[in-house]
């Protein structure tokens, strides 16, 4: 696997690059991609490609080779040593109906997998006839609702350790019942998912706001001198009018474009930085390069809307909604009152 960085300063052929899922990514409702590439070198048919056509692939992966080589699949087996050991067709990554779930979980994780089709083994995907009745995110509510999550809890065994962790295999996972349709619940899940991308949007400061932005912008670059998981910020004003932002003893960023302008636009540009590092997990001596509008004008529209998105994110109560999917389907399976409770009281042990 590579990462985004990688494949741009090599010039990796995308062609062959999908984004890839692990489970520990695939969260309740949305899946988040840990910015990492798998090489898939097949067809649409499962035939391996000729990577001679892809030169800085091969190049990559012959870097390499001694590892490729030591795979079981190729030690003992007949693979080539860029074969995987169970390839599939490519038409196999680029469904459209697909709900995923993590291989392992305390609670159910199923996931929108936005467009993401390529997962690693700790993950399962559900996919759907195509005559289907139901909504992909209809049928994302009712798998995340109490009654799914208590239906898996009574056929997956609980594995050691405490809180417990339930398999999501299919013989598990099948037996969930589906009540009858219910349009009323997809509009509460596209909520519930515009509010989990506000806030992966705010995570992602300042990157996920510069695709909006158009501006010339410049770089601060900083090297990590302590690891911190995650950064605990500050914004400190220094001599002359001039603002930093530290973390602990060891971290100070400053940089001559966090000292353009007077002192309300320094102090701007300190909070920029500010945002763009707190809470972030970083490790000792690795390097982050923040991307800085140079006009002051830039540097207001980013934190203006990044203000925005924190307000709309504070709003949304995603266990209110939660609840309201609930009730709806309580009221699908005609559930009384104290089979509810029993759900409920089930579900605040296991």
């Amino acid at each position: 696997m590579v990462s985004p960085e990688y494949a741009e300063e090599n010039d990796l052929e995308k062609e062959l690059l999908l984004p890839i899922i692990r489970g520990k990514n695939v969260r309740r409702w949305k899946a988040e991609w840990d910015d990492e590439f798998v090489i898939y070198p097949y067809t649409e048919n499962g035939d391996l490609i000729d990577l001679s056509q892809y030169p800085n692939i091969k190049q990559h992966l012959d870097s390499h080779e001694e590892d490729l080589r030591d795979r079981y699949c190729v030690r003992e087996g007949s693979k080539d040593i860029y074969e995987y050991h169970g390839p599939h067709p490519k038409s196999v990554f680029e469904g459209d109906f697909k709900i995923a779930t993590p291989d392992m979980a305390t609670e159910n994780h199923f996931s929108y997998t936005d467009g993401y089709d390529c997962f690693k083994n700790t993950v399962y995907v559900l996919t759907f006839e195509e005559d289907i009745s139901y909504s992909e995110k209809e049928l994302l509510g009712l798998l995340n609702s109490s009654v799914a999550e208590f239906s898996i809890k009574q056929t997956s065994p609980p594995l050691r350790g405490k809180p417990f962790r339930y398999r999501y295999k299919s013989q598990y996972v099948n037996k969930i019942p589906i009540p009858s349709q219910s349009d009323s619940i997809q509009p509460i899940v596209e909520e519930i998912l515009e509010a989990e991308r506000q806030a992966e949007k705010v995570e992602s400061f300042p990157q996920s706001y510069l695709e909006e932005y158009d501006g010339e912008v410049g770089y601060i670059n900083y090297t990590w001198q302590t690891k911190r998981n995650p950064v605990d910020a500050e914004v400190e004003k220094q001599e002359g009018s001039r603002f930093s932002v530290t973390a602990g003893r060891t971290d100070e960023i400053t940089d001559p474009l966090m000292d353009r302008g007077d002192r309300k636009e320094r102090e701007l540009r300190a909070q920029y930085v500010h945002a763009a590092v707190d809470g972030r997990n970083m490790k000792k001596g690795e390097e982050q390069s923040i991307p800085i509008p140079k006009r002051k004008e830039g540097v207001e529209q980013l934190i203006e809307a990044l203000e925005e998105d924190r307000r709309t994110v504070e709003q949304t109560d995603i266990k209110e909604l939660e609840a309201e999917i609930d009730e709806m389907v309580y009221d699908l399976f005609d559930l009384d009152d104290e089979e509810r409770k029993i759900i409920e009281d089930y579900l605040e042990v296991f």
